[in-house]
């Protein structure tokens, strides 16, 4: 393999590398600040899915705040349940909400 085709193959992992970072850091950036633990590796595997991730740690940032700690594969996997173009940040919230409130058992 010469130079040329070694520098061409590295500049495009490189690229590859950087554009994967770029695009993931503005969702973990997002819940850094927002004081919620998201991987950096989860967020690149939700873009590398499909999967909104915008939307989905936008969710969970709502859950943490309205006091509902939960994890980034459990808003993900209701998202996954209830996929649909018109959902919010606010209606998977609410979804994710309502699972976690029938999941708990009751104290009485």
């Amino acid at each position: 393999m010469s130079g040329f085709t070694a520098g061409i193959i590295v500049g495009a992992a490189i690229t590859v590398a950087l554009t994967l970072f770029v695009l993931a850091s503005r969702s973990w950036r997002h819940a850094t600040f927002s004081a919620v633990r998201v991987p950096w590796p989860a967020v690149i595997g939700m873009r590398l899915r499909g999967t909104p991730a915008t939307l989905v740690v936008d969710a969970l940032v709502a859950l943490h705040k309205r006091g509902y700690p939960t994890e980034l594969h459990l808003v993900e996997t209701v998202f996954l349940a209830n996929r649909s173009p018109e959902l919010s940040v606010t209606d998977l919230a609410d979804l994710v909400q309502e699972n976690l409130d029938r999941s708990e058992p009751d104290a009485s």
